[in-house]
């Protein structure tokens, strides 16, 4: 089943088992068998009946030395005669334990010998499985059915919630727990806070504004809900309309806590109460000047731009259509879609009224160093260069945007320097009987680089480490030795 896990998080899964010899080296009991996002219990040819947890993305397998991050959960040496009840308890942002026969497992047995003990936490974040992961029984499918076990698989069962010990303890008695059994469990209580993604709205709410307005302003937000046990989660709100009540206004949402595996006494609404200030709006910043003072350069702090902006003058125009000019001083600054945008509050006699931004001017980089090129008297202009790492007789992305680069910030270039690495490595991806170094000379024989006097720039090339390694080598001293004893 491909879908298994897709409207739950947190999970139990239970099950009794008794494994035989195998035949194969892996073979796959039960869980996800998938390369990306893997749960699932294995055995190995080596020691009959033994059982071994994997969890790929929980724990990195250390493919050079040959060990794999699989706790064993039991190993006999011969193959049990009694089936064996397990238990996987999951809680993202909790834990993952393992009980056999009701006793707990994971926090004592190690990975492999020498090794430590299983650090059973996971994250919030942690899923279980992906769409191309499916669950099954007795093998693993990924569209084709293989790592076949052999054995007894009986009376499996799953929850959409994280079994705590008292639960294991009645199932392992049992075969099956009663709601009597998870009353201790913890429980959603209450809403301890609404987190935004920044602000509550991305525009100043303002009391003309209509409700479907306002509902489209809304930032993202998560509830923090409150546990029975005092610890809290959280999940996504839902904005899903807004209620006034007189002067006040709120954001009504909901929240689907199914996923996070706890029972709910507290509900699935949300109301947050949004600050609407009660003006029909607010008019562009003004400015008496311009809006800069002097030229804002790209290695300014935001201290020093804001201390370049102009004050402006923002219009008031309240419910009764009177109008108040209020001076405005600018004390933020964002980069947005590229362009350096300056924002300011604006405040009538202690009550904030909203917040009016302008965009202003940067001079960058390139064309600040290029100015002060042309304002330099330069008796020699040059380019320096350094690790190109060139692997084909094409150039390099960034190598080339370098080189323009350097040409519209000088371009009356004298000559350019490229210190090594001119070369990756090896031999050339286009000619075996080639290196790399030879595809750099042959790109550099064929590549058009003038200045503004329209004359060929010389390029002068140092060799570094990549270039004289022992793969580059046959060949290489009878050209370039000299540069390599230098």
């Amino acid at each position: 089943d491909s879908n298994m896990f897709a409207d739950v998080s947190a999970f139990t899964l239970c099950f009794e088992i008794k494994t035989t010899t195998q035949s194969a080296e892996w073979v796959h009991y039960l869980g996800v068998g998938n390369s990306d996002d893997v749960f699932s219990f294995v055995g190995r040819k080596s020691v009959a009946g033994q059982m071994r947890m994997y969890t790929y993305n929980m724990y990195e397998w250390e493919g050079n030395s040959s060990v794999y991050n699989i706790p064993k959960i039991f190993d006999y040496s011969s193959a049990p005669t009694e089936y064996q009840k397990v238990v996987v308890s999951v809680q993202p942002g909790g834990n993952m334990l393992v009980y056999l026969n009701g006793e707990l497992v994971t926090l004592k047995n190690s990975n492999v010998s020498g090794s430590p003990a299983w650090d059973t936490s996971i994250d919030e974040t942690w899923a279980t499985a992906t769409k191309n992961s499916y669950f099954s029984i007795g093998g693993r499918y990924n569209g084709a059915a293989d790592r076949m076990s052999s054995g007894s698989i009986r009376n499996v069962q799953f929850y959409d919630f994280a079994m705590d010990s008292t639960c294991v303890s009645a199932y392992d008695s049992n075969g099956y727990i009663t709601t009597q059994d998870i009353v201790n469990l913890p429980k959603i209580t209450g809403l301890e806070e609404v987190v935004f993604d920044g602000e509550p709205t991305n525009v100043t709410l303002k009391a003309s504004m209509t409700d479907q307005e306002i509902l489209s302003s809304l930032n993202s937000a998560t509830a923090q809900l409150t546990l029975s046990n005092g610890l809290t989660v959280s999940t996504p709100i839902t904005w899903e309309s807004i209620e006034r009540d007189g002067e006040d206004c709120y954001a009504k949402g909901s929240i689907n806590p199914t996923k996070l595996g706890y029972s709910n006494s507290y509900g699935t609404e949300i109301f947050y109460k949004l600050t609407v200030v009660q003006i029909k709006g607010l008019s562009k910043p003004v400015f008496d000047k311009e809006v800069l003072k002097d030229e804002i350069i790209y290695n300014m702090s935001n201290e020093e731009m804001l201390a370049l902006i102009n004050t402006a003058t923002v219009t008031i125009t309240f419910m009764d259509d009177t109008t108040k000019d209020v001076e405005v001083v600018f004390t933020e600054i964002k980069l947005v879609n590229n362009e350096y945008t300056a924002y300011g509050e604006v405040i009538f006699n202690g009550t904030f009224y909203g917040k009016v931004s302008v965009v202003f001017d940067v001079t960058e980089k390139k064309e600040y160093l290029r100015r002060e090129v042309e304002n330099t008297n330069l008796i020699m202009t040059f380019a320096l260069f350094s690790d190109t790492h060139m692997r084909t007789s094409n150039g390099t992305t960034n190598f080339l945007a370098s080189l323009a680069d350097a040409k519209n910030i000088c371009p009356d270039l004298s000559h350019a320097i490229v210190l090594g690495d001119l070369s990756d490595r090896g031999i050339s991806l286009e000619d075996d009987s080639k290196t790399e170094l030879d595809d750099y000379y042959n790109w550099l024989d064929n590549y058009e680089y003038k200045n503004s006097k329209g004359e060929q720039i010389p390029f002068y090339n140092v060799l570094g480490n990549h270039d004289v390694r022992t793969s580059q080598a046959e060949g290489f001293a009878d050209v370039y030795q000299p540069a390599v004893n230098m």
